[in-house]
């Protein structure tokens, strides 16, 4: 990146797509990266295509295909958890909110993709800045981000009231997301994976 400045958090998330480092990322890169932590082609492929057509305009503020990784924090829709804030670096106290809102159950050491959900949805959009449609896009596109996050890094299991368990993600790991060093720590994981898989044939 010709850029010098130090990234922000979360420049540094998405700069793990960047693997060229010239501070775009092309739907090439992205279907990569996606590849790259575990993502299925098929999923990869559709999520590609949403997440440049959506942050590509938003970060450039023209139709673009490329996502601008200098720019990502105009990326930031609404329907967030909030722990990024709007200069796209860690805001720590809706972080921990995160843990000791109501919408969170004990253990507070880790969190469901529900609970995640039912902080974002108590946040909500209340200044709908891109409108009507909009909010309803921005809802729905946040509902998919933490599918994907819950699918890629779960690392637990939590106890419903049901006595179900169910995946979650520990503090750690989801501390680990908001500084911009989890998808680097995930795509290692998946390549170690990768490689002891092929040995053991």
């Amino acid at each position: 990146m010709s850029d010098t400045a130090p990234l922000t958090v979360l420049e540094r998330h998405v700069s793990y797509f960047d693997t060229d480092g010239d501070g775009q990322i092309t739907m090439a890169q992205t279907f990569r990266g996606l590849r790259g932590i575990g993502v299925g082609p098929v999923i990869a492929a559709l999520l590609t295509l949403l997440i440049n057509l959506f942050l590509s305009y938003l970060t450039h503020g023209k139709p673009s295909l490329s996502v601008s990784v200098r720019d990502i924090a105009r990326g930031k829709h609404p329907y967030d958890t909030g722990t990024f804030n709007e200069r796209g670096e860690r805001d720590e106290q809706a972080f921990e909110a995160l843990f000791s809102a109501p919408t969170a159950q004990a253990p507070f050491d880790r969190l469901t993709r529900n609970e995640i959900r039912a902080r974002i949805v108590k946040r909500g959009d209340p200044k709908k800045p891109f409108g009507e449609l909009g909010s309803v896009l921005s809802n729905w596109f946040s509902g998919r981000e933490i599918q994907l996050l819950l699918c890629v890094a779960s690392d637990c299991k939590k106890a419903l009231p049901s006595g179900e368990l169910e995946p979650a993600i520990t503090r750690r790991t989801l501390r680990r997301f908001y500084t911009g060093h989890l998808l680097f720590l995930l795509a290692r994981r998946h390549r170690i994976a990768e490689t002891r898989a092929r040995l053991a044939h």
